[in-house]
């Protein structure tokens, strides 16, 4: 049985012509977000000092908003996600830039492209940036700790970066699921590190994946009253 958790929410809310509508519609437009301000604070601070930056996020509108937000500041950045095409497509790409492409621009230390903003699920594996990027930003993380791990990886890699320190970036509201996500990654992080350390002849980086008990941990935190919790916990039995 399926009951809503928050009274008198409305899925047709941004379908009126309400001036509340009409501001969560127009929102980007509007005003520059938090995060937004302090990407940029780094970016140009890296890039004062010739740094290149590789910036992560896992949703399609915000590369674009990101994208977007650089190309305000006159700022060349290029995109790596899911309809980025590779090299081996079977359809002719002709000049259109792949993934590899874009990596290759983006690894050349004079290409003029320093900077990249790409999607974990397109990028976090097989995609070497370590010789030459040393920063990496994330502007959000998502639940997926084996993801996360390979992300980490792309500019820290055995066999180049011994004498440079990768630096890692998290951009994070207070009070938010934020917060909750990264503590849920470090701990699963951790979790499949103990048992790729014990001698166990199986293991699968995605076994301590549990989203959805998390979600419901993160929104009793963050949006239930302490006397609200047993109502949920009913709802979950």
């Amino acid at each position: 049985m399926l009951i809503k958790a928050i009274d008198d929410y409305d899925e047709n809310l941004l379908l009126d012509s309400s001036e509340l509508a009409n501001i969560i519609r127009n929102y980007d437009k509007l005003e520059t977000t938090g995060k937004i301000d302090e990407l940029n604070r780094i970016v140009l601070d890296l890039r004062r000092d010739g740094n290149k930056v590789l910036i992560w996020s896992n949703f399609v509108g915000i590369l674009h908003m990101i994208k977007d937000n650089f190309s305000k500041l006159n700022l060349m950045s290029e995109l790596i996600y899911g309809k980025t095409p590779r090299s081996d497509d079977q359809k002719e790409l002709k000049d259109e830039m792949t993934r590899e492409k874009i990596r290759d621009i983006f690894v050349n230390t004079d290409s003029g492209l320093d900077i990249l903003i790409a999607n974990p699920a397109a990028c976090a594996e097989s995609i070497s940036l370590h010789k030459t990027c040393f920063h990496a930003i994330y502007f959000d993380l998502s639940y997926n700790c084996a993801q996360y791990l390979q992300s980490l990886d792309r500019i820290h890699r055995v066999g180049g970066s011994e004498l440079n320190t990768a630096n890692y970036y998290f951009l994070q509201y207070e009070s938010s699921v934020d917060r909750d996500i990264k503590l849920n990654l470090e701990s699963k992080a951790q979790k499949m590190y103990n048992i790729i350390e014990q001698d166990y002849k199986i293991y699968n980086l995605d076994m301590f994946e549990e989203t959805m008990d998390d979600d419901v941990a993160a929104y009793k935190r963050l949006f239930l009253k302490p006397k609200q919790n047993k109502s949920m916990e009913a709802l979950n039995q």
